[in-house]
């Protein structure tokens, strides 16, 4: 905002100050006369406040007693800085070799209400990867779902592997589906919320390897529920339960992207005729549509 005015007056008595505008406000974002990047629904990561004030010190206040907001202040520009996450589209959209999905609500003890992918084959060739992989990397954490071929070309079995190098590199954990998606004239729904989907818990056998740090008290390397998954062979867990918990440490920092790649000879699903969907229960502070106005006020003392 802008103020227009430079009156002064002197002496004792009332004063009279007129406020007015034209009530036209210059919308800077939306704006593609500006920039071509300035474009509703948001597409970068976060967004970055900057509140140049007197009075930044209470602006920062205000934004860090917002749930899941940071803010930060720069006391020699008397500037305070607020960072917000945006939100990615959610619903069913054209599968494609990238999925993005943004912070979720760990406070929430079942953020994600729908993940799946529907997969169709390519061309006359049967939807049998060998080793198709959907891999997200946060920082110093990893969540990969390994999908391939099982009994013949019918059926597909997954894997789920979580690793967070910085406990230790040996810190992994993984999970074999004791269930398979079934394959149909070349079409299987995956459905990473599968609550009946059983999954077997395979320790890993490196010495010194914990083989259930990520499940305690929330924290930088933890989240909810603290259990103690002791016995080679677990299969107390639903891939719905796995997708729940890593999906809350993997977003702790922001959103995450699932980069697609099948290892084999040819990647067999045909993306133009495949989808994914995705809604889940948004970190607090999210956005998805920016809207900016430069707006001015000229004041003036009224004789």
């Amino acid at each position: 905002m802008t103020i227009n005015g430079s009156s002064s007056t002197a002496g004792k008595g009332e004063v009279n100050i007129a406020v007015t505008s034209d009530n036209r406000p210059f919308v800077l974002y939306p704006n593609t006369s500006i920039s071509t990047l300035r474009t509703n629904p948001v597409t970068s990561d976060k967004i970055y406040i900057y509140i140049e004030s007197e009075y930044y010190d209470a602006w920062a206040n205000y934004a860090e007693s917002m749930v899941y907001t940071n803010a930060e202040k720069d006391d020699v520009n008397k500037t305070a800085i607020i960072e917000l996450d945006v939100i990615p589209p959610m619903g069913t959209t054209t599968l494609t070799n990238q999925i993005k999905i943004g912070a979720v609500n760990s406070s929430n003890t079942l953020p994600i209400y729908d993940f799946f992918m529907s997969l169709k084959a390519a061309g006359s060739q049967d939807l049998n990867p060998s080793n198709y992989e959907i891999k997200a990397i946060s920082g110093t954490k990893t969540l990969i779902y390994s999908l391939s071929k099982s009994g013949g070309n019918d059926q597909l079995e997954i894997e789920v592997t979580y690793k967070d190098t910085s406990l230790d590199s040996n810190y992994v954990e993984y999970w074999e589906g004791e269930d398979v998606f079934q394959v149909n004239e070349g079409e299987s729904t995956v459905d990473f919320l599968n609550d009946s989907f059983v999954m077997k818990y395979d320790p890993p056998n490196n010495n010194g390897a914990d083989p259930d740090f990520s499940w305690d008290t929330p924290g930088d390397t933890t989240e909810l529920p603290d259990v103690v998954i002791e016995d080679d062979g677990n299969t107390s867990f639903s891939l719905n339960d796995l997708t729940q918990h890593y999906l809350k440490l993997m977003t702790k920092d922001g959103p995450v992207v699932f980069n697609i790649n099948s290892h084999g000879n040819s990647d067999p699903v045909d993306y133009d005729t495949s989808s994914v969907t995705i809604d889940y229960d948004v970190k607090a502070g999210g956005i998805t549509y920016l809207h900016v106005t430069q707006n001015e006020l000229n004041i003036d003392i009224i004789e």
